[in-house]
């Protein structure tokens, strides 16, 4: 069933994928990666209350997994629950160092909380893991402007347009680099 899940859930079939890996679950109670599955489709569908029980059951079967810490994180980042999210993706993050996908989710939840010095250091480590993570120029530039490092922000924004003349937010960031 775990497999029919992930078969549905690549087409789009998300009541299948569900189905499957409830069933999947039913065969086997220890079974991770059908909770981290669940609780996947559940918050990327706006249903972060869904999604909780299944990651919550997967982080008590294997508290020191990668995929567990990471996702328990956003999705507690996505109820404003900023302190457990910090928990979890900072664990995450220490579990795989080199992956960007949980650092960079800890920056964002870092902006929301106000502690933009926390946020800087991930966005500055993460294009030092992967300088093609766009989204971290973008954010490291937007905070090193609010805190008055204008000739820095103008380098590392002018960077990301270089870099990627096609950036989804190009034109918020030429606004941006006008106003400097």
């Amino acid at each position: 069933p775990y497999t029919l899940g992930i078969i549905y859930e690549n087409l789009g079939q998300r009541d299948q994928a569900i189905a499957n890996y409830k069933k999947a679950i039913e065969i086997d109670r220890n079974y991770v990666k059908p909770l981290i599955n669940l609780g996947k489709l559940f918050d990327d569908a706006g249903l972060p209350d869904e999604a909780i029980p299944y990651l919550t059951k997967a982080y008590a079967l294997a508290p020191n997994a990668y995929d567990v810490n990471n996702n328990l994180g956003i999705v507690y980042s996505h109820k404003k629950m900023y302190t457990e999210a910090i928990e979890h993706l900072s664990k995450a993050v220490a579990l795989d160092p080199s992956d960007t996908t949980a650092r960079f989710a800890l920056g964002l939840v870092y902006v929301e909380t106000g502690r933009d010095f926390e946020a800087k250091k991930v966005f500055a480590e993460i294009l030092a893991i992967k300088d093609t993570h766009w989204d971290a120029y973008y954010h490291y530039g937007k905070l090193l402007i609010k805190e008055g490092d204008i000739a820095n922000a103008k380098k590392i924004l002018s960077e990301l347009i270089s870099k990627n003349p096609n950036y989804e937010k190009r034109s918020e960031v030429e606004q941006i680099l006008q106003g400097l």
